[in-house]
């Protein structure tokens, strides 16, 4: 009944009322026509006239688009016409009619007339063929599958929305051998189910593939017809085993094969196909590891291969096993017997056993063994037969000898007696030679190293060790280093050192374990100066052996101790004198003493206050003061001198004394001093003045004679102390103090080996020391050392550490290892027994072969059984091998050592230990699993040597029989396996099992049998048979059908059980799953599915749970649920969504309550082939509330969405849009009022909820480019509810607004003589219009005929066409044309005024004078003006470039004249004289004051005649007037003297104390390099480039040097004073030392230079109070009173080609934030100079530019241009300096 209801819904639904109906077959051709509607609908049924139709203009509103697709398309006459081809099956639903209504606006002229409803049938014609999921179908059945057994194939679809045309029939096409037919039905749900059935057996030997087609054909008139390819794959069941060719292979090879050849391909076969088939060959767990090494095995080809381990003259037994890859793997075996035999002969082999401790090849030995000790045992094997099995063996060594024992055996013993000391190792090579043609050699080389006895004495390097130190120093302060050697290792080099003192007194020193001595406590040289004690050195050896030596410790005086006065001993002293003429000028003598030595005790006396008068002098080194002149009665009187006394040393001490002096002067003989009188000074002023004369000659002759001879004096000095400094080097490089090579320590990169690269890195505490300072030597640890090349570096202890040491990462002992040569062993192994010669042999004889192999003649017989405990009694071997009977006195048997030699150990595991006294045990646990081969006797040969006393005896064979024991139980290959059966599956389906396996090697242990063990009733059995190989074969075999739905799983138990005893078994889980067939299909709950949904019902809640069931299960019943896409039009989908997984349908935004929806939903299941059904649902949407109305807009005007395009130039009541309102509520919840409210439109009803959109006003886009509108609608229901709509006007422009230029007149300012196309101004113009209205062009008029010099671009640019000149022309006007590209085209003009700017471009010229030269007679009176003449100049340019002025240029050398340098007016400068007449010829210039200035000259020839009546002649200077001036040259004089004198003294004082400094400098560099001499050991490079690196610098060095490339520095380049005017150094500086390079001090390392130089250093910066830059040594440094550096002068140019750059890392962890960089041009050109400036509170190395050209770098003399001084400033990192080329000279 409710479908009935819902049929007449659909009915009621299509029957509305339209105006007329089109009927339109699908896919006819765009722009089809359609109908007439004026005709069809009889409009013109109501118009009088027929001339008025053609009024009448259509438009489309609504219905004529399907999505986004326009589908009608109406002209403005009438016409209907396709606007796209038509489509029914994507418009329309399957099997309901198919149609569109549209509605169409009629206007008539410009009013709306009415609406038509048109109705468009669309009609379905047979245009889809049946289409199928896929082109082909791939089934697969096993070829076991039974009579009738069914398969489900997928079906076509016709996507036609007709019923007749979708209608589809099947056929089969195939051929007669196909066993195959098609069953075709229907499901629930209407459609087809297609399913093809067996009908005969399969048979996959046979056919393994069927190939046919499943044809599907249409109902249509002409009907279509689908095709699927249908492919039948017969699969295969693994049921077969690989079979090999054969079950046994013989083989025979000789000792020519070829490794790379196969000595065998084995070959195996299986019926069965794909991974089934597929065989990989193994060899199979029997064959025993060692065996398994002889062979290599191809999985893939079978190919098998003998290795390297393989020995010819033995036979071999392996076992293959071939296995298939099926899903429960089947295999076979089969043995393989390989002899392998030679023809040639083989060299003889060498088998090395030492009886004394070895490794490898190389033993260690005693030197305390005597001659005649046992060393080895040598047995030699020969396979080969005849003369080529006999061989000859020897030995050839100082120390070793060969013994023949029997045969092929010998054994090794001392020759003579062995010393360590003189040979640490040595080598000795066994040869061998067989008697063949050719014979054959073998060599063997081995090593031996002889171990130490502690036999040597401990030797100081030197009897007496001299020190020097100074006082008050710290505790621990390094004193000296004394070196003891000991050639013995082991605890007898171990060496430890021990102070002894002369006498009583507790010595302030004391020695770590490695020699060094430091101090105790502080030193007072002031109470002790001179320390001798002893030194004991002592080995840790047993016995321990000592050596004694002496060490003599002088105490250096520091200047501790200030000066005092002995004499005046009171203070202060009093003291009278009277002075007589006659009396010595000796007042008195002070003396003072100084408990100091040397130059720290040298005194210099001075007075320092009370001698203003400079009465009194002081003798400076005796004390003695005197009078230093003459004594006058008015000196009489009391004096209080202050009197110091100071030492030399640094820092300088005092001491002062205060002496109060009466001094009375007799009357009778002194004279009163007067003032000279006038006369006496006039007379002696010229007097004084000669002789000053000739003092300043002298003082001058004087002090250059000093420098001359100082110069001199320090150049041989320096030559001295250099040669000093060489020959010192030169000793340190001839005599290397030999160390203690068991030390623990490396030494460190102050004395680094040439050839060693290393990297420093050091961490220092925050509390960082200068690691070496004068004031103060302390000791830090050191930077760690990676040595890249193999060095031997040695450094004492920890306990005192001295700088440049660290400690090995080291064991306490000292090992020594040494690689020696081993020759390679051209021989082969020996084993026992030998196979001889064969002949490719049956198998009963090589098996006979094996078994005599082990029937060898032995001494005796032991048997073990496996898995026994370690250290397992075995037997006496001397009580059963009766060695005693031979023996005639028991006692002897003590004498008596057993040494086992061979056959004890199997590859590096120890099995056997025999003890002295002969007890056989185990040594480890014995698995013959492991040893053994399956089924074959396993059994060890030992070799055991018997020593009788000292001397050998024999050589025992025992054999040791290993017993196997039931240890293994059966192991399967993995815990469980999982079986799959088909319920369909016929009785008698097998399916294979895997076997177990027993690693037992014998045959009883390993023998297995099988059985199953299940908790119920199983309908399977099991079968064991044996395969070709041996080997089981288990298959389960089905005894009863299966039903899956009663049982689908079944757990079963397989026990394999040994035949040990006791019996091992083990147990396999066997899970054997029902395979389901996907035979059911999904089934639906109900047949059809009727749905009522109101408007209430939420979007997140399914109105429907669609139910399926499937009685398969696993894939094959997991059910799916989607759209029927036959049958479900995509519209319709689009309003719901369903739950593949669930079910659920669920509704969208989308659906419509008041319709009625059909659709199809799909049960799916994952089964292969998948099985679906189908069922429909109907779906009412009704509704009890008050719904909103709906606004549907048709803009009848251009738009896109809710925006639409308007024209301003639209007139007033022109059709813009048709609005429809929809509400499918009903009464007053259906009624609906609309408005809208705009100044431009308005809204007109037209019918019931239909309206027009109309404009209203005029629309201007110039004042509003756009507007938005919005249409609201309210229905009358309780409450009434609101909607709206809002929608967006665009207005679209005409060109009706004229361009406007920014201002009516542009003015702009240019230059002159710029080149073509200099801009010169930007003139703008604005068009509000858009589109070709706003596009603007400009152009140029002229307001004359002239042509303009300008341009105009089409963005308002004007430019020049030409250079300007001003002074042609300085002003342009002319007029802009701007004019835009609309239609019509609107313009406007503007004015333009460009002014020329001047530019200096005239020179200025003379306008009078107008001739050159002009000549001028000029008469001075006294009375007359002074003005001469008036010179003119003019210049054409303009403003500041026209300013001139006048100066005159040349000719006024007596200063006579003047020129006004503005007016230009030339007058005399001052009063005339006589003699000032005469002919002068003036250069008068004129220049402008425009950049760049121009000039021009003019000559003025003037004749200047002068009255004699009025002026006077000028006379020369009286005599008053130069003896005025005597004195004041005599002044001057006076101060040239002085200034003279005083230059000259600071001149040599300043010279003095650097040579004093620099002596030295140099005389603590030789001491150092004395003293480096004692403590460094190794010898460096003399050859190579080095620099001083103080411990605690990190750093990094990049060196490039030319070969003439000389040192860094020199000790030319030393100066006193800063070159540039700054301090040389700041408080804080570095240590840079750098030696000559034809003697390298120790302490500097080699720098890895190329040709070129490239060196970035970044030394850490100490806080050194006083020490400069040196040549040289880091020794002591004294202080001096001007910091000395290093200035770039010619030396430094000629050593250094590149900048440098040394700052502080802050990486280096020393807290320095203070980081100096330098900025300097990064184009330095190679001819600069850079000289070294130390700038900052770190050091930094920056390069300024020098005002001096290298001239060793250039063969010309030219000047270097120079660059601008750098400037230094702070920043986080100094770039790094670009490398620049090195100028060859």
């Amino acid at each position: 009944m409710i479908s009935v209801i819902l049929l007449v819904l659909f009915l009621t639904d299509s029957c509305r009322c339209v105006d007329h109906i089109y009927h339109i077959k699908e896919n006819n051709d765009v722009h089809s026509f359609i109908g007439d509607i004026v005709s069809d609908t009889h409009l013109l049924d109501n118009i009088q006239t027929r001339d008025d139709s053609n009024k009448l203009t259509f438009n489309v509103l609504q219905g004529g688009t399907d999505g986004g697709v326009q589908l009608f398309n109406v002209t403005p006459g009438g016409q209907l016409y396709t606007a796209a081809i038509l489509d029914a099956e994507s418009l329309c639903q399957y099997n309901v009619e198919c149609f569109r209504l549209l509605e169409i606006a009629v206007q008539e002229g410009h009013s709306f007339m009415k609406i038509l409803e048109i109705k468009v049938m669309i009609e379905d014609v047979n245009d889809n063929y049946p289409i199928f999921p896929n082109k082909e179908f791939h089934l697969t059945f096993d070829e076991n599958d039974s009579k009738d057994s069914k398969e489900r194939v997928p079906k076509a679809t016709d996507n036609d929305v007709s019923t007749h045309n979708s209608k589809l029939v099947y056929q089969l096409k195939k051929g007669e051998d196909i066993p195959f037919k098609l069953f075709v039905s229907k499901e629930l749900d209407g459609t087809d189910l297609l399913q093809l059935t067996l009908e005969g057996n399969l048979d996959r030997e046979k056919k393994d593939i069927y190939s046919f087609q499943l044809i599907a054909r249409d109902g249509g008139s002409l009907q279509k017809e689908g095709v699927l390819d249908i492919i039948i794959s017969v699969q295969d069941e693994n049921d077969n085993s690989p079979v090999f060719s054969q079950n046994i292979y013989n083989i025979t090879i000789n000792d020519t094969h070829q490794m790379n050849k196969p000595v065998i391909r084995l070959s195996a076969t299986d019926l069965d196909v794909g991974e089934n088939g597929k065989i990989s060959y193994t060899l199979s767990p029997k064959t025993p590891n060692k065996i398994k090494e002889c062979f290599r095995l191809n999985r893939v080809t079978g190919d098998l291969f003998v290795t390297t381990e393989f020995q010819f003259g033995k036979s071999y037994k392996i076992f293959v096993k071939a296995t298939d890859n099926g899903k429960l793997p089947l295999s076979s075996t089969a043995t393989v017997f390989i002899n392998g035999i030679s023809h040639i002969n083989n060299s003889p082999n060498i088998d090395f056993r030492f009886v004394i401790k070895s490794t490898g090849n190389t033993a260690v030995i005693s030197e305390a063994s005597k001659i005649g000790s046992f060393v080895a045992y040598v047995k030699i094997t020969d396979n080969d037969g005849g003369a080529n099995g006999q061989v000859k063996c020897h030995l050839e060594n100082r120390y070793l000898q060969l013994i023949s024992i029997s045969g092929k055996k010998y054994k090794v013993v001392v020759k003579s007696e062995l010393d360590r000391e003189s040979e640490k190792s040595f080598n000795f090579t066994i040869k061998c030679q067989d008697n063949g043609l050719p014979p054959l050699k073998v060599e063997k080389q081995f090593s031996v190293l002889v171990t130490d006895i502690n036999d040597v004495q401990p030797q100081f390097s030197q009897d007496i060790f001299k020190f020097l130190t100074y006082e008050n120093e710290h505790k621990d302060f390094p004193v000296g280093y004394v070196n003891a050697t000991d050639p013995d290792i082991g605890d007898g080099g171990q060496l430890t050192y021990s102070l002894l003192s002369n006498g009583k007194d507790i010595l302030p020193f004391q020695i770590s374990d490695v020699g060094f001595i430091s101090t105790t406590e502080s030193l007072d040289r002031e109470e002790k100066n001179l320390y001798e004690f002893k030194v004991l050195v002592k080995d840790k050896g047993t016995p321990s052996l000592e050596k004694r030596a002496n060490v003599v410790v002088e105490v250096m005086d520091l200047n501790d101790n200030a000066p005092y006065f002995s004499f005046p001993n009171a203070d202060p002293f009093s003291l009278n004198v009277h002075y007589h003429p006659h009396s010595d000028h000796d007042i008195t003598v002070v003396r003072a003493s100084d408990r100091d030595s040397q130059h720290n005790a040298f005194l210099t006396y001075e007075i320092l206050r009370g001698n203003e008068k400079h009465l009194f002098q002081m003798n400076h080194h005796s004390g003695v003061l005197s009078f230093s002149r003459s004594l006058y009665q008015n000196d009489a009187g009391f004096y209080e001198l202050e009197l110091g006394v100071k030492d030399s040393g640094s820092p300088v001490l005092s001491s002062t004394t205060t002496l109060s002096l009466t001094l009375t002067v007799s009357n009778t003989t002194s004279k009163i001093f007067k003032t000279p009188s006038k006369t006496t000074t006039e007379s002696s002023n010229g007097l004084q003045l000669n002789v000053m004369i000739v003092i300043v000659i002298a003082a001058v002759i004087v002090s250059v004679v000093i420098v001359i001879s100082i110069s001199i004096c320090i150049v041989h000095r320096l030559k001295q102390t250099d040669n000093n400094y060489n020959d010192s080097v030169d000793m340190y490089h001839k005599v290397t103090p030999a160390l203690n090579v068991q030390s623990k320590y490396i030494f460190d990169p102050t004395c680094v080996p040439p050839g060693v690269q290393y990297t420093v890195e050091r961490n220092l505490k925050k509390p960082q020391q200068p690691m070496v300072d004068r004031e103060d030597i302390q000791y830090r640890t050191m930077p760690m050392i990676r040595l890249r090349e193999n060095q031997q570096m040695f450094v004492p202890r920890e306990e005192s550490m001295s700088p440049g040491y660290r400690e090995l990462n080291s064991a306490d002992q000292f090992t020594e290892m040494s690689t020696l040569s081993s020759l390679t062993d051209s021989g082969h192994g020996w084993s026992v027994g030998s196979a001889g010669h064969y002949e490719e042999l049956p198998v009963l004889m090589l098996m006979l072969l094996l078994l005599a192999e082990s029937c060898l003649c032995v001494d005796h017989t032991y048997h073990v059984k496996e898995n026994n405990d370690v250290h397992s009694y075995i037997g006496d071997i001397v009580t059963d091998t009766h060695l005693m009977d031979n023996i005639q006195s028991q006692d002897n048997s003590d004498k008596l050592t057993f040494n086992v030699i061979q056959g004890v150990t199997d590859g590096s595991v120890q099995l056997f230990n025999v003890t002295p006294g002969g007890q056989l045990y185990t040594a480890s646990i014995l698995d013959a699993e492991i040893l053994c081969q399956y089924n074959v006797e396993c059994f060890r040969i030992l070799e055991i040597a018997v020593q009788e006393g000292h001397s050998f005896m024999k050589i025992l064979e025992i054999k040791v029989m290993i017993e196997d024991v039931n240890d293994n139980y059966p192991i399967f290959p993995k815990k469980e396996l999982k079986i799959q059966f088909d319920e369909n599956d016929l009785i008698g389906t097998t399916e294979t099992l895997p076997n177990a396996i027993d690693k037992d090697f014998s045959v009883q242990n390993s023998k297995l049998s099988y059985q199953l063990k299940a908790d119920e009733d199983i309908p399977f059995k099991l079968f064991v048979s044996k395969k070709s190989d041996g080997i089981d074969l288990l298959q389960l075999i089905l005894e009863s059908n299966l039903d899956r739905e009663k049982k689908d799983v079944y757990n079963i138990l397989l026990i394999a059980r040994d035949g040990g005893s006791p019996p091992k078994e083990s147990i396999f889980h066997i899970q054997i799953l029902v395979e389901d067939k996907n035979d059911n299909s999904p089934v639906f709950s109900q047949n059809i599915y009727n749905v009522t949904v109101n408007g209430t019902h939420r979007i997140n809640k399914p109105i429907l749970r669609l139910s399926a069931t499937d009685l398969d299960e696993g894939e094959s019943g997991r059910i799916s649920y989607i759209f029927s896409n036959a049958k479900t039009p995509n519209k319709i989908k689009e309003c719901f969504k369903l739950d593949e997984a669930t079910g659920e349908l669920f509704l969208k935004q989308k659906f419509q309550f008041g319709r009625i929806y059909k659709l199809f939903v799909e049960a799916r299941d994952n089964g292969i082939p998948s099985m679906s059904s189908t069922v429909p649902i109907l779906i009412n949407g009704i509704s009890h509330i008050n719904n909103p109305p709906n606004i549907d807009i048709k803009f009848v005007i251009k738009s896109t969405g809710n925006t639409a395009f308007i024209s301003e130039a639209s007139k007033i009541g022109s059709f813009v849009a048709y609005v429809k309102v929809t509400n499918n509520d009903g009464g007053k919840n259906g009624q609906v009022k609309c408005h809208l409210q705009n100044r431009y439109l308005q809204l007109i009803s037209v019918s019931e909820k239909k309206y027009k959109v109309v404009v209203k006003s005029e629309i201007d886009r110039e004042r509003e480019k756009s507007f938005n509108f919005t249409i609201k609608c309210q229905d009358n229901g309780l409450p009434p509810l609101k909607v709206e709509k809002q929608f967006s006007m665009l207005v679209t422009d005409i060109n009706d607004v004229q361009p406007q230029f920014s201002q009516d007149i542009f003015k702009f300012l240019t230059y002159e003589n710029e080149h073509k196309d200099f801009p010169v101004g930007y003139v703008n113009a604005t068009d509000p219009d858009i589109g070709d209205g706003g596009q603007l062009t400009y152009s140029l008029l002229s307001n004359g005929k002239d042509i303009l010099p300008f341009q105009i671009s089409d963005v308002g640019f004007i430019s020049t066409t030409e250079s300007l000149d001003r002074e042609e022309k300085n002003l342009y006007e002319f007029k802009v044309l701007v004019k835009d590209k609309g239609t019509p085209s609107l313009e406007k003009r503007a004015n333009v005024v460009v002014e020329v700017m001047d530019l200096n471009d005239n020179a200025p010229y003379f306008s009078f004078p107008n001739v050159d030269p002009f000549s001028l007679n000029v008469h001075y009176h006294p009375h007359s003006d002074h003005d001469i003449t008036v010179v003119r100049a003019s210049d054409r340019d303009s403003q500041h470039n026209a300013f001139l002025t006048y100066e005159i240029l040349r000719g006024n050398e007596k200063h006579l004249f003047q020129m006004n340098h503005h007016s230009g007016v030339l007058s005399f400068s001052r009063s005339l004289y006589q003699n000032d007449a005469g002919f002068y010829e003036l250069e008068l210039g004129v220049k402008d004051s425009g950049s760049p200035v121009l000039s021009s000259t003019t000559t003025l020839s003037l004749t200047l005649t002068v009255s004699n009546s009025t002026s006077k002649i000028f006379k020369t200077p009286s005599k008053t007037t130069t003896e005025s001036s005597n004195g004041l040259q005599l002044n001057v004089m006076i101060v040239i003297v002085v200034a003279a004198v005083i230059i000259s003294v600071v001149v040599v004082i300043s010279i003095s104390i650097c040579i004093v400094h620099r002596l030295k400098q140099t005389d603590s560099n030789y001491n150092n390099s004395v003293d480096m001499y004692h403590k460094v050991t190794p010898a460096l490079n003399t050859q190579s480039k080095y620099i001083f690196v103080p411990p605690g610098i990190q750093y990094t060095l990049e060196r490039n040097m030319s070969k003439s490339q000389q040192p860094m520095m020199d000790m030319e380049g030393v100066h006193c004073s800063d070159g540039w005017g700054k301090p040389a150094f700041t408080e804080t500086h570095q240590q840079v030392f750098v030696p000559r390079e034809e003697s390298m001090s120790p302490g500097y390392r080699e720098l890895n230079s190329a040709d070129q130089f490239s060196e970035m250093s970044t030394l850490s910066s100490h806080n050194d109070s006083g020490h400069g830059w040196s040549v040289g040594s880091a020794g002591h440094y004294e202080e001096l009173p001007d910091l000395c550096r290093y200035q770039s002068d010619l030396t430094w140019i000629r050593r250094n080609r590149l900048p440098h750059t040394l700052n502080r890392s802050k990486g280096d962890n020393n807290g320095y934030p203070f980081q100096p960089e330098v900025d300097m041009d990064s184009s330095y050109h190679q001819d600069h100079q850079i000289p070294l400036t130390i700038i900052g509170t770190t050091s930094s190395i920056t390069k300024h530019p020098s005002t001096v050209a290298r001239t060793n770098d250039f063969t010309s003399s030219s000047k270097v241009p120079l660059s601008a001084v750098p400037k230094v400033k702070t920043l986080p990192r100094v770039p790094p300096v670009p490398p620049v080329t090195t100028l060859n000279n």
